[in-house]
């Protein structure tokens, strides 16, 4: 238990300095192993808000595959609960690959409610202000998570895909 409880620390930790640099790539990843950490400890109610959070994220930078891997984290956690109607909803969201429509209602308050979190913070940067998002850059590539965002930003910005 002390092992889960350190690697929860250090998910935290992932998760709190990846927020701070707006890496939201790698926010998504610590929430992902939190929510990890959490269904070993056998958390699932805790697990599931971590899962939600890194879908969340996904609308926010439009990364497809952690929106499909938040489907099939959020299934195992409901079929451990024993909420098999929800768990088959996200199962067959993952299995198909169905995505939530952008124009959604859920989708458009969750993105809603992360930018004005961040206003409300005060930690907006001028690429959230602007709308920013990881886009394909040209040749269909997308960007790396890890790269520098003011190059992505530019690289986006003259190519016309913002």
């Amino acid at each position: 238990m002390d092992m889960i409880r350190e690697a929860r620390q250090v998910f935290d930790l992932m998760k709190d300095v990846a927020e701070e640099c707006h890496n939201w790539c790698q926010a998504m990843l610590a929430y992902e192993w939190i929510g990890r950490t959490l269904h070993a400890a056998h958390d699932y109610e805790n697990a599931i808000k971590a899962f939600k959070k890194m879908m969340q994220l996904s609308w926010v930078t439009g990364v497809p595959e952690y929106e499909v891997k938040s489907f099939h984290c959020l299934a195992k956690q409901y079929f451990y609960l024993q909420y098999i109607e929800k768990s088959s909803f996200y199962s067959m969201r993952f299995i198909r690959g169905m995505l939530e429509n952008p124009a959604s209602c859920q989708r458009t308050i969750a993105e809603q409610l992360f930018h004005n979190k961040l206003r409300m913070s005060g930690k907006t940067n001028k690429y959230e202000r602007e709308g920013f998002r990881l886009h394909r850059l040209e040749e269909n590539k997308f960007i790396d998570c890890t790269e520098n965002y003011e190059n992505a930003f530019k690289i986006i910005t003259d190519s016309g895909e913002l």
